[in-house]
């Protein structure tokens, strides 16, 4: 059994990973728009959350929403701050309850696939819960795995003839 210090190790590299996977995320789109990156950041998403209990994965998953939307939205930051006429203290603790809102929808999905044993079907109802909550909590989930077979004209095609969603089930089951 591990100790207390390979515990705080382990979730400190899981976070790290989550975190540089979120931010790969944002930055896969608004910033530089490569969408190469999203493949990426989900693989450190899939990764972490492999043996994680639903705590973790909440935190977890959180963590992944939160950087992405960091990453992903730096223009907000001026925006808060210019909207709310706030020091840019205050815009930046703004902008840190917006992202932290918006990882909540990760933090839930990731809870939920946790709920799964681990293995493939964890990735799916990860997906699953992630493409259902769209609806609810719209992050781009669809939109950002989509992106990355725009060179498959294909997969295009059945995006448009089946949605989004049966995309995303048909990339997870692949991998």
């Amino acid at each position: 059994r591990p100790g207390m210090r390979e515990l705080v190790l382990r979730y400190l590299a899981l976070t790290a990973a989550v975190a540089v996977g979120g931010a790969a995320l944002g930055l896969a789109h608004q910033p530089i728009h490569y969408g190469f990156l999203v493949w990426g950041a989900f693989l450190a998403l899939f990764w972490a959350l492999e043996d994680a209990g639903i705590l973790m994965a909440f935190a977890l998953g959180t963590t992944f929403g939160a950087t992405a939307n960091a990453a992903g939205m730096p223009g907000i930051l001026a925006f808060i701050t210019k909207f709310l006429k706030v020091g840019p203290l205050e815009g930046f603790a703004w902008f840190s309850v917006l992202c932290h809102l918006s990882g909540l929808k990760w933090g839930v999905a990731a809870a939920a696939a946790a709920v799964v044993p681990p293995g493939p079907r964890r990735r799916v109802a990860l997906v699953c819960a992630l493409v259902a909550s769209e609806r609810y909590l719209p992050s781009m989930f669809p939109n950002e795995l989509s992106m990355t077979v725009l060179d498959f004209p294909a997969m295009v095609q059945s995006t448009s003839v089946f949605g989004p969603g049966a995309l995303c089930l048909l990339i997870v089951a692949a991998n």
